[in-house]
């Protein structure tokens, strides 16, 4: 993966994470999937997720529904360039729970 990484794989603590259903109250999961917030700023992602989550928290927990989630995607999509290839990085890991799971929790800084 270019942008994200596995629990493994981190550096440090500054990192977005990404969990599958509703927060656990447990952070830094082996089954998530991180990315660092000097990729999330520099690619401007912030950007894509407050036009469809305008309650998106960057230092807190924010609840990502599939609805939203295909709306960040299509986002992304015509944004084009690193800000799609990230988040398609990140809607590859995502598609894989999204038939169980109501909800994705990201995790803030």
């Amino acid at each position: 993966m270019k942008y994200c990484c596995t629990n493994n794989e981190r550096q440090g603590s500054c990192y977005f994470e990404f969990q599958k259903g509703r927060f656990s109250e447990e952070f830094w999961r082996d089954d998530s999937l991180y990315l660092t917030d000097d990729d999330f700023n520099t690619l401007g992602l912030y950007k894509v997720f407050i036009s469809v989550l305008p309650s998106f928290d960057y230092y807190g927990i924010t609840e990502v529904t599939r609805e939203q989630w295909e709306q960040i995607v299509k986002s992304a999509r015509k944004t084009g360039g690193e800000v799609e290839q990230a988040i398609e990085e990140i809607h590859c890991w995502v598609q894989r729970f999204f038939q169980k799971e109501q909800v994705l929790t990201v995790l803030g800084i």
